[in-house]
């Protein structure tokens, strides 16, 4: 869906012959560490020479375009280049580090009034890292299992003021956390606490607990 021109594949390396049958030598990487906050360090750190690193989950499906009549399912590579270039532009242009895309469709995440955010959320299932805009700022690899999209939000909010999340688009992905392997390995809800109570140490009142579920968390971003 992303095609092969300017496209890497991160694996650990326990996983690379088996992920070789389907995908490309020539694109395949591995990788060594755990964690999803020591992952996401990786890809980003061994990308640094790129104008924008743009990391997404294996189980993305499409990318939605939501400003129409109905909405619409984008899975050709070359349109969905464009519609990420188009977003690592504006972000560049107002000197932001991180972008994104709306998390959702529902009608409480969006409005047609409302076609981009310069504050919330940024999800990782996609997003854009501008490596020259970053300084010093990086992924918590102590955030092993979940929030470490959270933290860099808010380190990127306190430190560059703006994110940049373009809220005509979101992408959309298979049923999470029921694959084997990968973070399956590490996942508990013990864990699952422990990172939600390192970021609530971190940013105090910013971090809310959510009162959905017991480990996630709602951002009350005063900016």
């Amino acid at each position: 869906m992303l095609g092969k021109s300017d496209c890497l594949v991160y694996v650990h390396k326990n996983e690379y012959d088996d992920y070789l049958k389907v995908v490309s030598k020539d694109i395949l990487r591995t990788h060594n560490v755990q964690g999803i906050g020591a992952i996401r360090k990786h890809l980003y750190e061994n990308n640094k020479d790129q104008d924008y690193v743009f990391e997404v989950d294996d189980d993305i499906t499409y990318f939605e375009y939501k400003f129409s009549d109905k909405v619409k399912m984008i899975a050709d590579a070359d349109h969905i280049k464009n519609v990420v270039d188009n977003a690592y532009q504006v972000a560049y242009d107002i000197g932001t580090p991180l972008f994104s895309f709306a998390a959702g469709i529902g009608p409480f995440l969006y409005t047609q009034l409302d076609h981009v955010f310069f504050s919330g959320f940024v999800n990782f299932v996609g997003a854009g890292i501008i490596p020259s805009l970053m300084g010093d700022i990086t992924f918590d690899q102590r955030f092993n299992v979940m929030h470490e999209d959270h933290d860099l939000t808010l380190q990127v909010k306190y430190h560059k003021r703006y994110v940049f999340i373009d809220g005509r688009y979101s992408i959309r992905s298979r049923a999470r956390n029921l694959g084997v392997g990968g973070l399956s390995l590490l996942r508990t809800s013990s864990e699952h606490l422990k990172c939600r109570e390192l970021l609530m140490r971190k940013f105090g009142d910013v971090v809310q607990p959510s009162s959905k579920k017991e480990d996630k968390v709602v951002l009350r971003i005063g900016f």
